[in-house]
């Protein structure tokens, strides 16, 4: 059976989530001794005790807004270190959500060193402009509910949207999704006047009410597709054919709920509608190879 030498041992202690466990393991064998000594940034939260047992970390990881920042000061110092302490890491990253407005507004004295991974923008008027900033990797719930916008570009930094972002948004008729995002999440585009839709490979998800109450006349989904929720695209009245990829596994039978036009769907499997009401019967659908 083989066994983990001491460079192993250090690679599977990387997902450790308790400071005893590192210690357990340095006391099972010899050639585990100072495991901690071989991280260059910390897999686990740091304090001023357990600090030292990880002497050659260089790349300080901060993952709750609760973990010691060590003077970074980095959205609010919860301890006061002295100014050698802050001079120990090259780097700061800073791992859970933070809001764009915070950041902005926080303190510039080292940003220079501090990596903010996961910005939030909350409300859309925290923006300078109508550009979404590189830096923010999370749009926020309702975060441009009722914003006077036409269009929209997500940049390819943006890896999550949170529920009923665009709710309302009457004016958005043209938003463009990068590939970066797998999950359209519920109530996406919620009464907006959206024409068209293009979603880019990698989307595996379109949750329950994303596209309702639009008027959109052209979608092309893709092939990178499983699940298509419940009223995702009811109510789009100009809908007159929409083919469904190979992909999709789940295809609620409401999806297309009220789209009044729509009279040709074509499918690589019928098996995947669900149609327990007859809401698609009036449906021509066509299979395609």
């Amino acid at each position: 059976m083989a066994r983990l030498d001491g460079y192993h041992m250090m690679i599977v202690s990387k997902y450790f989530t308790l400071f005893e466990d590192f210690v357990k393991v340095e006391m099972l064998n010899k050639k585990f001794f100072k495991n901690t000594e071989k991280f260059h940034s910390n897999p686990i939260p740091l304090t001023n005790i357990n600090l030292k047992y990880f002497a050659k970390v260089e790349t300080l990881n901060i993952y709750n807004e609760t973990d010691d920042d060590f003077g970074y000061e980095v959205l609010t110092s919860n301890t006061t270190y002295p100014q050698n302490v802050r001079n120990l890491f090259f780097k700061v990253n800073v791992w859970y959500e933070v809001s764009y407005k915070k950041y902005v507004e926080s303190s510039k004295a080292f940003l220079d060193k501090v990596s903010f991974k996961n910005l939030v923008l909350v409300n859309f008027k925290d923006l300078n402009s109508e550009v979404i900033s590189p830096n923010i990797r999370v749009i926020g719930e309702r975060c441009f509910r009722y914003a006077p916008i036409t269009d929209i570009v997500i940049p390819p930094t943006v890896i999550k949207f949170k529920n009923n972002v665009f709710e309302n948004a009457t004016r958005l008729s043209h938003i463009s999704f990068p590939q970066t995002v797998w999950n359209i999440p519920q109530s996406m585009c919620l009464n907006c006047c959206l024409y068209s839709l293009n979603l880019s490979f990698g989307v595996t998800k379109i949750s329950s009410f994303a596209f309702t109450n639009n008027s959109l006349s052209m979608i092309t989904l893709p092939e990178s597709l499983e699940i298509i929720e419940d009223m995702a695209f009811a109510n789009n009245n100009l809908l007159k054919d929409i083919t469904i990829p190979k992909s999709v596994k789940v295809l609620k039978e409401n999806a297309f709920y009220k789209c009044k036009k729509l009279k040709k769907m074509k499918v690589f499997n019928k098996d995947i509608i669900e149609n327990n009401y007859g809401i698609l019967d009036k449906i021509n659908i066509e299979m395609y190879q």
